[in-house]
């Protein structure tokens, strides 16, 4: 997985006449849905996912992941045969064929009742900590909140952890953005280069990408694939890249502040699940101190949409000072190593027995 691409976990659901997507990059927090009504719905669900690439589909058991998987002729009876080789996997491997792009992801069935609107949406609801998701834009969309739901109970009995991270969701209309096809996307080399073997310098994304953060690179992409069509936030955008273009010192300060920042979302997303090591807690506060610099840098710069994203940055001071003065400069890889915690933070702590390093039997020349 590189750090330019998302990792996600998506769900289908079916309710009141549509038919729901949702999908949950749990490394990230990223959250997402949408429904569609009408005969095209499953294409356009279908579209969707050749964007979206997920690892991994969850959907009831009750129900065909797609009425009519929507594969070329040529590749059906190759793709029955790769199926059946896999019946004894509770996980399929699908490929998916639709105008010549293909897309793989792994098909999880669960039970027909984790669908059911009547869990999934309370579900969500508690989870977001709301009486309504009207807030998020999902108030009367059942199917892709449905859809929502049930990644949050897949999420929950296979992962340890609180998902802290996962805070909001957005639904998101094909009609806020320019809709490109697998096809265009392909042979634009948006994303991609269009033959194999070619190196993915000759891409669009590659050509434009001078981001110095995973986080941006993720933005860029994202963007890329879903132009925006909203023509105040264009506006906000080219406002922001012509004032980093007129202030050229400020913007070379802005990417010197930017340099050494990490992947501050996935070093969260290990935190909130337990799987985080030491050396990652100091990772992310050292991502974290770079902060008041990039406000620094951010209020010499004149556009509203770059100011908008000052307001909102909190120099987190409070919790860098704790990393600081918790965690030793040079901790172990894990903590059943000891010793990451600085002495004096807790008397308890440093009453009890400090674990004592292994000796290797030294060999003498003869």
């Amino acid at each position: 997985m590189g750090s330019e691409e998302n990792n996600f976990l998506a769900a289908l659901a079916r309710a009141s006449g549509a038919v729901g997507l949702a999908a949950l990059d749990l490394s990230t927090g990223e959250f997402r849905a949408t429904e569609f009504r009408g005969p095209d719905a499953e294409r356009r669900i279908v579209e969707e996912l050749q964007q979206l690439r997920p690892r991994e589909v969850l959907y009831p058991s009750g129900l065909p992941l797609f009425d009519q998987p929507p594969m070329n002729s040529a590749d059906s009876q190759s793709a029955r045969n790769d199926q059946a080789a896999q019946t004894s996997s509770s996980a399929t491997g699908a490929a998916l064929q639709q105008g010549g792009g293909a897309m793989r992801f792994t098909e999880t069935p669960l039970e027909d009742w984790v669908f059911s609107p009547d869990y999934a949406v309370p579900l969500l609801e508690n989870k977001l900590g709301v009486l309504s998701l009207e807030g998020f834009g999902l108030q009367g969309r059942p199917a892709a909140a449905t859809a929502a739901g049930a990644i949050l109970h897949y999420v929950r009995s296979t992962q340890r952890g609180t998902l802290e991270h996962v805070d909001r969701i957005g639904f998101y209309d094909r009609q806020e953005y320019l809709v490109l096809d697998a096809v265009t996307v392909r042979n634009l080399e948006l994303v991609e280069p269009l033959f194999a073997n070619t190196s993915s310098e000759v891409t669009l994304f590659r050509a434009l990408d001078a981001t110095l953060t995973p986080m941006g690179k993720r933005l860029l992409r994202s963007w890329m694939l879903r132009p925006s069509i909203e023509i105040g936030e264009i506006n906000r955008r080219l406002d922001a890249v012509e004032a980093g273009v007129k202030e050229f010192v400020a913007r070379e300060e802005l990417r010197r502040a930017l340099e050494g920042v990490l992947d501050i979302e996935r070093l969260l997303s290990r935190v909130t699940l337990e799987t985080a090591n030491p050396r990652d807690v100091l990772a992310l506060c050292a991502s974290l101190n770079r902060i008041p610099r990039i406000k620094v840098a951010l209020a010499r710069l004149a556009a509203a949409r770059l100011a908008a994203l000052n307001g909102l940055l909190d120099e987190m001071s409070d919790l860098r000072e704790r990393i600081e003065n918790t965690v030793v400069a040079e901790p172990p890889l894990t903590l059943a190593d000891g010793g990451v915690i600085q002495a004096d933070v807790d008397k308890e702590l440093d009453d009890l027995p400090q674990p004592q390093p292994q000796l290797q039997a030294v060999h003498c020349p003869d």
